[in-house]
């Protein structure tokens, strides 16, 4: 019964560990910054490692291409930059939760972006 309690408090601690390790991850990846592009950088969109656009550049040689082919760009790159910024998130998610022993074990996967 001792050891069954000492598991438990063992547990508590690695979960205030992981909840302050969450409140500076997520203070780091709203600083994280990840671009994509499409056109061969005509369009370029940044997003936050938290995944939130906070810039979009468009090259003029892109506006000369035509609406729709400049609303495909904005969308693949968009795409592409959230696909970063959710690699940078599970990167540091990972690196924020692998050494919780079976904490960490529980917390979600990411996979790379394709």
């Amino acid at each position: 019964m001792f050891k069954q309690i000492a598991n438990i408090a063992q547990m508590m601690k690695q979960a205030q560990a992981m909840q302050g390790r969450f409140q500076e991850l997520k203070a780091r990846l709203e600083e994280v910054r990840v671009t994509g592009s499409a056109g061969g950088g005509a369009v370029e969109v940044d997003a936050s490692g938290d995944q939130r656009i906070v810039a979009v550049r468009i090259h003029t040689d892109a506006l000369a291409q035509g609406a729709g082919t400049l609303e495909d760009l904005i969308v693949t790159a968009t795409n592409e930059a959230l696909d970063r910024a959710k690699f940078a998130a599970a990167e540091a998610m990972q690196s924020a939760t692998g050494d919780l022993g079976a904490l960490g074990d529980l917390m979600p996967q990411f996979d790379s972006p394709k």
